[in-house]
């Protein structure tokens, strides 16, 4: 079963033809697909920009979710005339992160952009290599500084599992992976970067986000983290989901990726 959140003007058919995005929300495994929308601020953020979501229950099956939630959002799109096949996004915590990499890595060509939270990439098979060298997909990990899936809380930065999956997407990506991780000189990301903004989050957290440009300049990786948050929901992942994955959509002539301000 799935939960779908969307504007009224989609459910009546008054919105105009592929003008409102859908974002695919994976839950965790602590979690359920209701929770994890309403504890992450994804509920609230969605109703104040409009877009539309789909939340399905994975608890068992992630490992089929690139092939299963790929049907489930073309079911979305066939259903909804207004939902934007060019901005279809996808994110999930924990467990849902590792569906994510699982929706990305089975069929990036559906996919504008990708917010994975709170996981590490773990594996990765020879069929998604193959698949990347047809497709680029933004992809910005999501983490905090007391979380113990993606983060390395001695050393305060990623850890194997996260800097591979810095790795990997640089290289789908056409960003050269670094030859080895550089935190003396680049501390927390490790490695160069184009754009670095530091702000405090409802007056009490400091979040950190890296973007890193390809060779158009175009940013299509990032890194985002949040002081001394342990591995669990927070109100303010909505936002920083959406404003990662705002900026792309994929054309469906060409199958590029086209990036706004």
């Amino acid at each position: 079963c799935w939960y779908e959140v969307l504007p009224q003007a989609v459910l009546n058919n008054t919105a105009p033809a592929h003008s409102v995005p859908l974002l695919l929300a994976n839950h965790g495994g602590g979690d359920d697909h209701l929770m994890f929308l309403d504890e992450t601020g994804l509920l609230l953020t969605a109703g104040e920009k409009g877009f539309a979501i789909v939340a399905p229950m994975h608890s068992g099956i992630t490992f089929i979710a690139g092939e299963a939630f790929a049907r489930l959002v073309k079911h979305m799109l066939d259903t909804y005339p207004a939902l934007d096949p060019e901005r279809v996004w996808v994110t999930g915590y924990s467990m849902g992160g590792m569906a994510t990499y699982n929706c990305i890595g089975t069929h990036p060509e559906l996919y504008a952009a990708a917010a994975p939270m709170a996981m590490p990439l773990q594996n990765l098979s020879e069929e998604t290599k193959e698949l990347y060298k047809k497709y680029d997909l933004p992809a910005m990990l999501i983490t905090s500084t007391y979380d113990f899936a993606a983060w390395d809380t001695q050393a305060n930065h990623l850890n194997d599992g996260g800097n591979f999956f810095l790795q990997t997407y640089c290289g789908f990506n056409g960003i050269a992976p670094v030859k080895a991780f550089d935190y003396e000189t680049y501390p927390v990301i490790g490695r160069p970067f184009d754009s670095f903004e530091l702000k405090t989050v409802n007056g009490e957290w400091r979040n950190g986000e890296w973007l890193i440009c390809n060779k158009q300049g175009v940013p299509m990786m990032g890194l985002n983290v949040t002081e001394y948050l342990q591995h669990s929901l927070w109100p303010g992942y909505g936002d920083i989901v959406y404003n990662f994955v705002k900026h792309y959509r994929r054309c469906k002539e060409t199958g590029e990726i086209v990036y706004t301000e």
